[in-house]
């Protein structure tokens, strides 16, 4: 859902630019059986305008477009063991809750957080972490990107888990970072280990 007015101009909807094209292509019709200049005029305007749209969608990165592919980058972090990589989109006092069936923990403070993440990923033998689907809304200076997706382990799982991880991104006075991290199964988990959903 479109959240405020930046969102039409720099993360276009596909449907706007194309409304304006049939808008356009309507009024050079009317415009041309009619011999009215001033017509084709609106339409040539209203083609520039989903130009623009276009262009400003593609160069312009948003806050939401930048915590989300900063969140891309995080995940590729993980599936390469780059623990220290992360520390720099944490706040310093950022927490991670994780509610698994067997595994539930939280883990307060970036140094403790990184540790324990690196700890857990060498035990249970983490071959890959893959992001499935993201998505991010925003409220203010808060955005929340929400990131479905799997892993494979050596240890413990002939399977991969699914999970859902909910990333809380602040601003702070030198820029965006996460302030905390909720983890869950996501409802794939029970119909691939045969467990309760």
């Amino acid at each position: 859902m479109l959240s405020t007015a930046s969102d039409l101009l720099f993360d276009t909807p596909w449907w706007l630019p194309t409304l304006l094209v049939l808008l356009a292509f309507g009024l050079f019709i009317a415009g041309n059986a009619r011999l009215d200049k001033r017509l084709k005029s609106a339409a040539a305007l209203a083609v520039a305008a989903a130009a623009l749209l276009l262009l400003l969608s593609y160069f312009v990165e948003t806050d939401k477009e930048r915590m989300v592919r900063q969140t891309r980058e995080m995940v590729a972090a993980v599936d390469r063991g780059d623990f220290p990589a992360l520390k720099k989109y944490m706040a310093p006092g950022v927490t991670l809750t994780a509610r698994f069936p067997n595994d539930q923990f939280t883990w307060t403070g970036r140094d403790e957080l990184l540790d324990a993440a690196k700890q857990k990923s060498a035990r249970v033998g983490l071959k890959q972490a893959v992001a499935d689907t993201i998505s991010a809304d925003q409220e203010d200076t808060s955005i929340t990107v929400t990131v479905e997706g799997h892993s494979i382990h050596d240890v413990g799982m002939t399977y991969p888990l699914y999970s859902v991880w909910r990333l809380n991104w602040q601003k702070f006075a030198d820029g965006w970072m996460v302030q905390s991290i909720e983890a869950r199964p996501s409802d794939r988990f029970g119909r691939q280990t045969g467990g309760k959903r």
